[in-house]
C-alpha cells in the first residue's frame, strides 16, 4: 500500500511512538488523526504536519466512533496505528496489600479493550472503501511489548494486557482477511522519548547497556520506520514483530539500579530526582517513581505540581488516603487550576473510597471556585444519577444546561437529563428542548445520535410510537454517518 494520499489514525499520536508515526505517515503523504487525551499537545502536532486532532479515550465506543468519522471525513481510511496506552507497575502482592483490582482493569480496560475498540471501528470503515489493485483495503497496526513474553517484577497487569494484544493478533487478522484489511503488532523493547533523551547521560547508559545490540534506548522513529514496512508490504499480516534490539527481560531491570544509582547519588538535587521520577514513570514503575517524589518533597516541599503529580501515583497505586493528602498540599502551596485539584479529590471519594458526602463537599469546592467549571458540574450529576438521586441529578444537569450549548458536555447533559426528566405528552417542553438541539447546527453527528435517542425513549413512554420510531431511526442514521457509512435503510435494516 502507498502511503500517500491515504488517511490514518495514529492513537496517542501526540506524544512518545504515535508521535513519531504520525509525522512519519504526514511526512510520506498522508493524512494523519491524532486521537489523544493530551488536547494542547496533539492540536498543536496536528497543525504541524497538516493533520487532524480529536480527543479521545481510546477504550470509549463514542470517542472512537469520533476519530472514525473523523478520519472518513478527511477522505478514504486506510490505516490505523494503536499507540496509546498506559504502563502501572504494582506487585500482586506489595508492602501496601494485594494489588488494587480497579488498577489491573483499567490496565486490560485501555491497553487491550482499547486497542480492540479502535481495531473494529476502524475495520468496519475500511470494509467499505474500494480495494486498492493489490485488494487491500486497509491495515491495522497494535503496540505491544516485550513485557507480554518476558514480564517484570510488578507488570502483572501490563503484561497480561500487552498478551492479550498479541493473542489477538492472528484471529482479528483472519476475521478481516475476507474484507483485504490486514492486522499486525509491533512489540517494543525499551525505547527512550524526547523526555527520557533530556535525562543525564549516566541514566540513559545504565538503561542501553541491557539491550544487546544496537546498544542504545529505541527511538519513536525507530518505531515508525517498522510502521512504514508494515504498511507498503502487503505480504505482512496476522504477525507480531519485536523491535527490541534481540533483548530479552529479566526479572528486573539490571539498568535499573544503576539508573536508581545515578539519581540517588544526587539525592540533594531536586532535579536528579524529578529525572529520576520521569524515568520511572516511563519504565511504568510507579512506585519507585513515587519514592522519588517524596523524597524531592522532602527537599522542596514548596512544589505544587509535584504534590499533584505525587498524588495522581499514589491514586493510582492504590493508596487513596495518602493520596487525598497530596492534592490538599498542593491545594496549600497554591497549585494553579485548584478546581481541578478539588475534582479529584471528589473523584476519589466517589469511586474509590465510596463516600458520598465527602466527595458532594469536593464537587462543591471546585464549583465555588470556578462556578461554570463544566467536568464538576457533569461529576456532580453523574455521581447523584449513580446513586439514585433522581431529583438531586436532574438540578446539577440544569446547572450544566445554564452554561448554554457552548460549554463542554451540554449535549450528552441534555440527553441525560431528558431521560430522567421524562414527558407527559410528544409535546412536553422537554420533548421540545431536544428537537431543538437536533436542529442545532454546533451538535454533531455524535451528539444528534445520543439526542434522538433520548427523545426516542421519551415518545416511546408517551406513547407515540410512530414518533419514536422516526426518531429511534434517526439516532441510527447519526449514529452511522458518524461512521461515515451509508444512511439507514429500513428495508435493509428489516431484511
Amino acid at each position: 500500500m502507498d502511503i500517500a494520499g491515504k488517511v490514518f489514525i495514529v492513537t496517542g499520536g501526540a506524544s512518545g511512538l504515535g508521535e513519531g508515526t504520525a509525522r512519519m505517515l504526514a511526512a510520506n503523504g498522508a493524512k494523519v488523526v491524532i486521537a489523544d487525551l493530551q488536547v494542547e499537545r496533539g492540536q498543536a502536532i496536528a497543525a504541524e504536519i497538516g493533520g487532524a486532532f480529536v480527543q479521545c479515550d481510546v477504550s470509549q465506543e463514542a470517542d472512537g466512533q469520533a476519530a472514525v468519522a473523523a478520519a472518513t471525513a478527511l477522505g478514504k481510511l486506510m490505516g490505523l496505528v494503536n499507540c496509546a496506552g498506559i504502563a502501572p507497575a504494582v506487585k500482586t502482592v506489595g508492602k501496601d496489600g494485594a494489588h488494587p483490582l480497579a488498577l489491573f482493569s483499567k490496565t486490560i480496560t485501555v491497553n487491550l479493550i482499547g486497542s480492540f475498540n479502535m481495531i473494529r471501528l476502524a475495520a468496519e470503515a475500511m470494509a467499505r472503501n474500494e480495494p486498492e489493485a493489490t485488494g487491500e483495503r486497509g491495515v491495522l497496526i497494535s503496540t505491544a511489548s516485550v513485557a507480554a513474553y518476558d514480564g517484570q517484577i510488578g507488570q502483572a497487569a501490563y503484561s497480561a494486557s500487552k498478551g492479550g494484544v498479541v493473542g489477538m493478533t492472528l484471529p482479528i487478522a483472519r476475521d478481516l482477511a475476507r474484507s483485504g484489511i490486514r492486522n499486525m503488532t509491533i512489540a517494543p523493547g525499551i525505547f527512550g522519548t524526547p523526555m527520557m533523551f533530556g535525562m543525564p547521560q549516566a541514566v540513559q547508559d545504565a538503561l542501553a547497556v541491557s539491550v544487546p545490540f544496537p546498544s542504545r534506548l529505541g527511538t519513536p522513529q525507530d518505531y515508525a520506520k517498522l510502521v512504514r514496512h508494515i504498511v507498503e508490504n502487503e505480504m505482512l499480516n496476522g504477525e507480531v514483530i519485536r523491535l527490541d534490539g534481540a533483548i530479552r527481560l529479566a526479572p528486573k531491570y539490571p539498568a535499573a539500579r544503576g539508573c536508581e544509582a545515578a539519581a540517588m547519588a544526587q539525592a540533594a538535587d531536586p532535579q536528579a530526582l524529578i529525572d529520576a521520577a520521569a524515568l520511572h514513570q516511563r519504565a511504568g514503575r510507579a512506585a519507585e517513581a513515587a519514592a522519588c517524589y517524596e523524597q524531592l518533597l522532602r527537599l522542596r516541599p514548596d512544589l505544587p505540581n509535584s504534590w499533584f503529580n505525587l498524588a495522581r501515583l499514589q491514586r493510582a497505586l492504590g493508596r487513596y488516603d495518602a493520596a487525598l493528602a497530596s492534592y490538599r498540599q498542593a491545594l496549600e502551596r497554591g497549585i494553579d487550576g485548584p478546581e481541578e485539584v478539588h475534582l479529584n479529590r471528589g473523584v476519589i471519594y466517589a469511586e474509590d473510597l465510596h463516600q458520598d458526602g465527602a466527595a458532594l463537599a469536593e464537587i462543591e469546592a471546585a464549583l465555588a471556585i470556578d462556578p461554570r467549571y463544566a467536568p464538576a458540574l457533569l461529576n456532580l450529576a453523574n455521581l447523584h444519577e449513580d446513586r439514585g438521586r433522581r431529583d438531586a441529578a436532574l438540578r446539577a444537569y440544569e446547572r450544566l444546561l445554564a452554561l448554554g450549548a457552548g460549554a463542554p458536555h451540554h449535549y450528552e447533559a441534555l440527553a441525560r437529563y431528558a431521560s430522567l426528566h421524562g414527558a407527559g405528552s410528544a409535546d412536553d417542553a422537554i420533548v421540545r428542548r431536544l428537537r431543538a438541539a437536533l436542529d442545532d447546527a454546533r451538535a454533531d453527528h455524535a451528539a444528534r445520535a445520543s439526542l434522538a435517542f433520548a427523545l426516542a425513549q421519551l415518545l416511546d413512554g408517551c406513547g407515540a410510537w410512530d414518533e419514536a420510531y422516526a426518531a429511534a431511526a434517526a439516532a441510527n442514521a447519526h449514529s452511522r454517518a458518524t461512521l461515515a457509512g451509508p444512511p439507514y435503510d429500513r428495508a435493509a435494516q428489516e431484511r
